[in-house]
């Protein structure tokens, strides 16, 4: 992959099952831009992955995470690795994620209504209006 070839996507692996999609975030990097003035999509230099680990293919338990980068020709290059050990079974923390917008997304106008869920486990609660 050259320097100056243009990004096309980004994908999230484990050793042994595909994991998702990334999306450009759109001015992430603002130090990245600032550096490149003129490499084509400066301001996209930034992308991610919200993973959600209850919806991950096998389960609780270890996971070795590989990001890759691919060019508009087809080259793909490994950006990094990184371990972790999902345990949901003994979550005790509350967790969620916004969904609209959508990942990599943006929100205007005026009002702008944004929707996503939250879950915590018992006896706690999360509250149905985040305004009390």
């Amino acid at each position: 992959m050259s320097n100056r070839s243009r990004f096309s996507g980004g994908r999230i692996l484990d050793d042994r099952a595909y994991i998702g999609d990334a999306v450009f975030v759109e001015g992430a990097r603002p130090d990245v831009e600032a550096a490149y003035p003129g490499y084509p999509q400066n301001s996209r230099a930034g992308w991610g992955y919200m993973l959600l680990t209850n919806f991950l293919p096998l389960g609780d338990g270890p996971y070795n995470l590989l990001a890759y980068a691919t060019d508009l020709e087809g080259n793909e290059v490994l950006l990094g690795s990184k371990s972790i050990i999902v345990d949901n079974a003994n979550a005790v923390l509350p967790f969620g994620a916004i969904d609209t917008p959508a990942q990599g997304g943006t929100a205007s106008g005026n009002p702008y209504y944004n929707f996503g869920w939250a879950l915590t486990p018992q006896p706690n609660f999360v509250p149905l209006d985040a305004r009390r």
